[in-house]
């Protein structure tokens, strides 16, 4: 499995911040990033009527959109997706790491952003542990 970092904390704590600045460095470093963002409701991801979302109505497990600069796949499923997928899924499209905004709950590192600390936390350090990460990953696969 890849490298796995979640970043969570309040509702309007800076987490996208954070999460944004730390995929930036990451890419700046040559790093190919993946992210998720975890939810805690259910959502419709498409919109009605829509041929895609016909395609789901219909009973499609997968539905995919298309475009010229890039797709997406709608997954269904009955319950939260395990980070551990994610990552594989993450890893099989070229990613090194990925970044995770949400699963508090999740066995993974993680690191709480608060309106307290979200100025004091080190944008560098975290980038350089994860390179630490990376680097390992990277010589087992040599």
């Amino acid at each position: 499995m890849i490298p796995v970092l979640a970043f969570y904390g309040k509702s309007n704590s800076g987490k996208t911040t954070i999460v944004e600045r730390i995929i930036e460095e990451l890419v700046s470093r040559g790093v190919r990033v993946a992210s998720v963002k975890g939810h805690l409701h259910n959502l419709e991801f498409d919109v009605e009527g829509k041929d895609s979302w016909r395609h789901r109505r219909a009973g499609a497990h997968v539905s995919m959109l298309a475009t010229s600069n890039g797709w997406m796949a709608i997954h269904g499923t009955d319950e939260r997706v395990e980070l551990a997928r994610l990552a594989d899924e993450a890893k099989r499209n070229g990613c090194e790491i990925l970044i995770v905004e949400g699963f508090k709950e999740a066995d993974v590192p993680k690191i709480e952003v608060t309106v307290e600390n979200r100025d004091s936390l080190s944008i560098t350090e975290i980038v350089d542990g994860a390179m630490a990460e990376i680097l390992t990953a990277r010589e087992r696969l040599k």
